[in-house]
């Protein structure tokens, strides 16, 4: 697991992303706020954002989306977190009760949570790596939880010891190890409903095509001896090639 730290030095505490919040203000919550008004019957609202982080030592351990609408009544906030839910394509937002500040949130703890919201504010053009820095190498979409490391077993295929490696892209901006034996991930560029995994490819890494936001068909050959979990970012389904 790679090290996230703030690129503002800051190491403890509670802190609100304020040039991303206006960012998701000015590109995403019109698009929100259109999506909810044209479903719901409950009175047209109008939203706002903000987009917070907390450290821990240095760490990112935690990404909170939190979202207040006009006139927060339980019909409408209902109405709204199942709007953010379907908008972001995102499970988990939350309705706060909070009696003076009713508002809609999704709280991400984990590295899967955390690369699900990164990934959705991406496709909708707010990119939240800016407020991450890597210690050790290059961010990684596609995290795993670190607890899960050490349950590996040493001669694990997904447990490398070249996470540090720099990937080799392949014109669908899919991203192997350096022998190509080893398919890691694919980035925000990717785009594809269908693709061929090249043959002599012997794994495929959890959550590999996690940045992809369309149903995707994988071709694989019978050369792949182990898959990851979680490999498909918006469902799919895999054929083997003879």
């Amino acid at each position: 697991m790679k090290k996230i730290i703030s690129n503002e030095g800051l190491l403890y505490g509670h802190y609100e992303a304020t040039f991303l919040t206006e960012a998701i203000n000015e590109r995403v919550s019109n698009r929100l706020e259109y999506y909810y008004n044209s479903c719901s019957r409950n009175g047209d609202i109008t939203t706002a954002g903000v987009l917070s982080y907390d450290l821990f030592d240095g760490v990112v351990t935690a990404i909170t989306l939190t979202y207040a609408i006009n006139d927060p009544t339980p019909q409408r906030l209902r109405d709204f977190r199942a709007t953010c839910d379907s908008f972001f394509e995102v499970k988990g937002f939350v309705i706060d009760n909070d009696k003076d500040h009713p508002n809609v949130f999704f709280h991400a703890t984990d590295m899967y949570d955390m690369a699900m919201l990164i990934h959705a504010l991406e496709y909708l053009s707010v990119s939240v790596e800016s407020i991450f820095k890597v210690v050790d190498g290059e961010y990684r979409k596609h995290l795993r939880n670190i607890d899960d490391d050490d349950d590996l077993d040493d001669d694990d295929p997904l447990d490398d010891d070249d996470d540090d490696a720099p990937l080799a892209w392949d014109v669908d901006s899919v991203g192997y190890s350096d022998d190509g034996k080893t398919l890691k991930t694919c980035n925000i560029k990717f785009t594809k409903t269908h693709y061929d995994v090249p043959d002599g490819v012997e794994v495929i890494e959890d959550f590999a095509f996690l940045p992809c936001r369309h149903f995707l068909e994988l071709s694989i050959p019978r050369s792949v001896k182990l898959i990851g979990d979680y490999i498909f970012g918006n469902g799919g389904f895999i054929i083997v090639r003879d």
